[in-house]
């Protein structure tokens, strides 16, 4: 498991060339989660 922590001025989500999601400034979570990662490492990142 891998959580990116990022401030951001603008940030925004594109599927299929539509805009899903958006945010003015802020933090922008990237997070990557595997099946072999365990409730323990969840509790942790929390």
């Amino acid at each position: 498991m891998r959580v990116v922590i990022q401030r951001v001025t603008t940030s925004q989500v594109v599927i299929d060339s539509q805009v899903m999601g958006r945010i003015g400034q802020g933090l922008n979570l990237l997070v990557g989660i595997a099946e072999t990662d365990t409730e323990a490492e969840l509790d942790w990142m929390v």
